[in-house]
């Protein structure tokens, strides 16, 4: 496989990187942060990547468009910081993608110099992405990225069905992968989402995507069952 570039969307990803950091443009440091913007991009442009790319982060962003006027200003950096680094480290055979993603971007925005209480933040919404930990209790922002990052689930099932082929070609870069154990994570996976209850924490997300979300999830479990008859 060779690593897909598309212009457009490189200079998108950059403007917002750049937007997002407005104190370190024209400083010291710009030249830095122009590198460590190309070091994220080169990642989502990893060859065994067809499902979390540059585009893909784009769609995040431009979905977290669409509600940026219903969340506190003061948030929509983090948000935009942790959307960006979501998924820069993308290895389908680990367990540890969400953790090292955390680790890169506090390694890379303490280097840029951005205040370490926002870091943090934007770890700690990083982090939330494993859907493990309950943070209905918790802070707001780690609420809207964990959301976004799901709401790919409650997309036009022809859509559902490209993106989950995709991510499959992603584990099928894995050497030696097969299908039994894509199967078994996937139905794995499938289980755990619907299990989550609620899957989304802001309400109008729930109100508008999660039964969408959720037909998703039962109808491709469903397709594994039906298969092994």
């Amino acid at each position: 496989m060779t690593a897909r570039k598309d212009p457009a969307a490189r200079m998108i990803l950059m403007n917002r990187f750049r937007s997002a950091l407005p104190e370190i443009v024209g400083s010291a440091q710009e030249g830095q942060l122009g590198l460590t913007c190309l070091d994220i991009i080169e990642r989502y442009e990893e060859p065994h990547r067809e499902y979390h790319t540059v585009e893909h982060v784009c769609a995040n962003l431009d979905l977290f468009d669409e509600v940026k006027k219903d969340i506190d200003i003061r948030l929509h950096r983090i948000i935009e910081l942790a959307l960006i680094y979501l998924h820069a480290v993308y290895d389908p055979a680990s367990e540890k993608n969400v953790d090292e993603c955390a680790q890169l971007a506090q390694f890379q925005l303490l280097g840029l110099g951005l205040p370490v209480h926002m870091v943090i933040w934007v770890t700690e919404c990083i982090v939330g992405t494993t859907h493990v930990a309950d943070l209905s209790r918790g802070k707001a922002a780690p609420q809207w990225v964990a959301d976004i990052d799901l709401l790919s689930l409650a997309v036009f099932p022809e859509s559902f069905d490209r993106n989950s082929e995709k991510i499959r070609a992603e584990h099928f870069s894995i050497p030696g992968f097969t299908e039994t154990r894509w199967a078994e994570g996937r139905k794995a996976f499938l289980k755990r989402m619907l299990a989550k209850k609620p899957l989304y924490y802001n309400q109008a997300y729930r109100e508008k995507y999660e039964e969408a979300a959720k037909h998703n999830l039962r109808r491709h479990l469903r397709s594994y069952a039906e298969a092994a008859m």
